[in-house]
């Protein structure tokens, strides 16, 4: 018997299955055993859509170009959002607002952490980090796409480093595809330099 799955609890895929098959854009990318399956490479590249390199990361001063830019200043369904909302006080919340750059399929915006998102090692906490990608991916599919209502559905991270104390980043967003109501697309944390600390995948769903 073929049991045909789509889920994305992967322990209970595991007990399920003797065979996984992994399917990307219409490919099948890998077939196996579950427990030589899962720590494949292969599959967090097709997850956090590495597929092809994420787009080159904006200057600082780009990104605080963008940020002036930002739609939520004028448009937003949550101004008062932890991430994102310009409601919000200075100092209460992450202020991380993320424009487009012409020319360019994607949204950034500056980010400064402040000191009360550090752990005791000096590094932003991973729960800031998560919430850091969130919003823009959700505003680079608004710019791409339209200006929908759009719903968080799910959220995966990388956290490839820590983001240490006293260090700017550059946020940035980026669309996927649009699959009818589903809005697919990523974003990651690249330091001043252009170094990568963070890679989020993400679905979105419009509510209206």
């Amino acid at each position: 018997m073929t049991l045909v799955v789509v889920e994305q609890n992967v322990p209970f895929a595991l007990k399920l299955a003797r065979t996984v098959g992994v399917l990307t854009s219409g490919r099948v990318a890998a077939v196996e055993h579950p427990e030589r399956l899962r720590d494949r490479r292969v599959l967090t590249d097709i997850y956090f859509g590495r597929g092809t390199q994420p787009p080159a990361p904006a200057s600082y001063a780009e990104a605080e170009w963008a940020s002036e830019r930002y739609l939520g200043f004028t448009e937003h369904s949550t101004p008062s959002c932890f991430v994102c909302g310009p409601a919000r006080e200075w100092g209460d919340g992450l202020a991380i607002y993320p424009g487009p750059i012409p020319g360019r399929r994607l949204v950034a915006a500056p980010w400064a952490p402040d000191p009360i998102l550090f752990d005791r090692r000096g590094t932003v906490r991973a729960e800031f980090v998560w919430a850091a990608l969130d919003c823009p991916t959700g505003f680079a599919l608004l710019e791409a796409f339209g200006r929908h209502k759009v719903t968080l559905s799910q959220l995966t991270v990388s956290v490839i480093q820590p983001l240490p104390v006293g260090e700017r980043f550059v946020v940035m967003g980026w669309p996927f595809a649009a699959e009818g109501r589903t809005l697919l697309g990523a974003s990651a944390i690249f330091s001043e330099g252009g170094e990568m600390h963070a890679l989020g995948s993400a679905v979105l769903v419009c509510a209206d």
